[in-house]
């Protein structure tokens, strides 16, 4: 018997011929996704439950505790946070494919529930230099006034506050970046004089890196405490 034998048609010079598996994958790729990180800031919330357009992500997210990266379908979807103490649940969101972003939960009290979807820049600024973004997420506008300075530096009469932005009013996409030189600074919040200190913190700024620096009020037990601050450093690159 002559064996069959498959005719493969003759391509013209400059044509590559490919053999294609029928098979089909449903592995995402980094285009089709984003990044992620889910942070849990709000002491009033308790412990959560986090999903994405109904996959479930994290089922016991507890206060001051976070995902880690989630790398979660990109395009439009919901964010949907459950919880006994949790006043909203499926928030729309449109994720960027190829992304890093954090969505971070805060306030204080059932009826002061924000978050903030914060997109990370993950290009480093010219030169070796750092950038640096504040974002002011205390809910109320009556947070102070902000300073960042050189470190041993104080707050007087004639330095420059930061604006005083506050995140939940725009909830999607954060603020602007600052280039800084490299090394240390202070971050200040001040009440009705630059000389009352509130809260201080310290940024170390190296080569490279990019960092965000959240405000939050630093309720850590029951009832309001909007003269009480914390900060959520994020680590957009390096």
């Amino acid at each position: 018997m002559i064996p069959s034998v498959t005719k493969l048609a003759i391509l013209p010079v400059g044509f590559v011929f490919l053999l294609l598996s029928g098979c089909g994958s449903s592995k995402q790729t980094a285009a089709s996704t984003a990044t992620v990180i889910v942070y849990q800031e709000n002491f009033d919330q308790g412990t959560v439950q986090v999903s994405w357009s109904g996959q479930s992500e994290a089922q016991s997210l507890a206060f001051q505790e976070d995902t880690g990266p989630l790398r979660l379908q990109a395009g439009a979807g919901t964010m949907e946070i459950t919880g006994s103490n949790v006043s909203f649940n499926d928030i729309p969101l449109t994720l960027t494919p190829n992304t890093t972003n954090e969505f971070i939960m805060f306030g204080f009290e059932p009826y002061e529930q924000a978050y903030m979807l914060l997109t990370a820049d993950t290009t480093p600024a010219a030169g070796s230099g750092a950038k640096l973004r504040i974002e002011n997420c205390t809910v109320e506008s009556t947070a102070g006034n902000l300073y960042l300075l050189p470190s041993g530096s104080v707050p007087n009469a004639n330095s420059t506050s930061l604006s005083n932005y506050i995140c939940n009013l725009n909830p999607v996409g954060g603020g602007v970046y600052q280039v800084l030189s490299l090394g240390t600074y202070d971050f200040f919040v001040t009440g009705s004089g630059p000389t009352q200190v509130l809260y201080k913190t310290t940024v170390t700024l190296a080569a490279n890196q990019n960092r965000t620096l959240v405000l939050l009020f630093g309720c850590t037990g029951a009832g309001e405490c909007p003269t009480a601050f914390a900060t959520l450093l994020l680590d957009d690159l390096n």
